[in-house]
């Protein structure tokens, strides 16, 4: 089935406030003072849908006053002179995602036709001024439980990601 992504942001100019949430907690528990953060929402549809359908989607589900978004990825953050590290914390395979089930509701009563499938939703921190290191520290101590999430940090530039977590192996089990 094809899998399509969306990401979501704060429209640049406007307050994004889990990321000002995010950035006071690193430097209130960890100490960290990265020089800026980001917050991105990503949606991964496996809803056997078409680009245009997928776009009539993503449109339902952005604010059109308040945030951009795109089909893929949008852009990773100019350098500027700092380095930027992305973290995407999302759940792990098995754990409902409640939003995942909204949006497949929203994704229906957008296209008006019942759909199957499964929505998985992620956070995506863009974070600069931190060293990679830190950034896993921080993902560890305090951006993701780990018990129901996991946190991956993600080279930048970064390419298209379509791995959704899905229980399960795929590999055939072993006899012992």
């Amino acid at each position: 089935m094809t899998i399509h992504r969306l990401e979501i942001e704060v429209r640049p100019g406007l307050v994004d406030a889990l990321a000002l949430e995010t950035r006071h907690r690193l430097e209130t528990w960890l100490r960290l003072r990265p020089a800026a953060l980001r917050t991105r929402r990503v949606v991964h549809l496996e809803l056997g849908l078409r680009d245009d359908e997928a776009a009539q989607v993503l449109a339902a589900l952005v604010d059109p006053v308040a945030e951009v978004g795109a089909l893929g990825l949008l852009p990773d953050p100019e350098p500027d002179g700092a380095t930027w590290v992305a973290l995407a914390v999302g759940l792990l395979p098995g754990v409902t995602d409640s939003v995942g089930g909204s949006v497949v509701r929203a994704a229906e009563d957008c296209l008006g036709r019942t759909l199957a499938g499964r929505v998985y939703t992620s956070t995506l921190y863009l974070i600069a001024g931190l060293e990679v290191a830190q950034v896993q520290h921080a993902a560890d101590a305090l951006l993701h439980n780990p018990l129901i999430e996991r946190a991956r940090v993600l080279a930048l530039p970064r390419t298209l990601d379509l791995e959704v977590p899905r229980p399960g192996s795929e590999a055939t089990p072993g006899v012992a």
